[in-house]
């Protein structure tokens, strides 16, 4: 608004081109710049800065980071504050709709800054980087029914997503809130477990 240039580059490589393919066919696309008290409260309500989930972080991300967990930022919160502008409720539908962090110079397209919020939200848990992109691939082979996509590793842009996400935390101003602990979204013992057996059943069928 006040004539100054913002320089950015986008998680994946397509991002650019498929906007213009949109443009092209009428269907406008939005970039929204997100605050980092936005990105906070994301991971608040689905749980990520509670103590006690913190404690069986594993287990939470195991139950949460599925489809319709928590965790799913992409169709959850994102489809729900984003809709109207053109979010995408299918993971291989087109979504309208891309993200840029404040303090940040990378933009995400929906799914993609779902996989953001998800490394944000894993490093709050106390979940090394590693063990998140390693759950990113998991859950894409396992649980890809449930994401609605058929069974895949994360592209490399998904674990790029992650990994600014998990690193963001040093970005932007510092921001003051109050962690929810009462009525969050919590984990189910065993769940880590019960994923990594699934996870094998799968690989040796093949």
């Amino acid at each position: 608004k006040d004539g100054s240039k913002r320089y950015f580059k986008f998680a994946s490589k397509d991002d650019a081109q498929n906007i213009i393919n949109h443009e092209k066919e009428g269907e406008p696309t939005r970039l929204f710049e997100i605050s980092k008290r936005q990105i906070i409260e994301y991971a608040n309500k689905a749980g990520a800065y509670s103590q006690d989930n913190a404690n069986h972080n594993i287990d939470f991300m195991a139950t949460q980071a599925v489809g319709g967990g928590s965790l799913d930022f992409s169709v959850g919160p994102l489809l729900e504050d984003y809709q109207r502008y053109g979010a995408s409720g299918d993971a291989v539908a087109p979504s309208l709709v891309y993200f840029l962090p404040e303090g940040d110079n990378v933009a995400h397209n929906q799914f993609n800054f779902g996989n953001f919020l998800y490394g944000f939200s894993g490093r709050q848990l106390g979940v090394a980087l590693l063990m998140l992109k390693i759950g990113g691939h998991i859950n894409s082979l396992v649980n890809s029914a449930q994401n609605g996509y058929k069974p895949q590793l994360d592209s490399s842009d998904d674990q790029y997503s992650i990994e600014k996400g998990y690193f963001y935390s040093h970005k932007g101003p510092k921001v003051g809130f109050i962690a929810y602990e009462i009525n969050v979204p919590t984990y189910r013992k065993g769940a880590a477990r019960e994923l990594i057996g699934k996870f094998y059943d799968k690989t040796r069928r093949k």
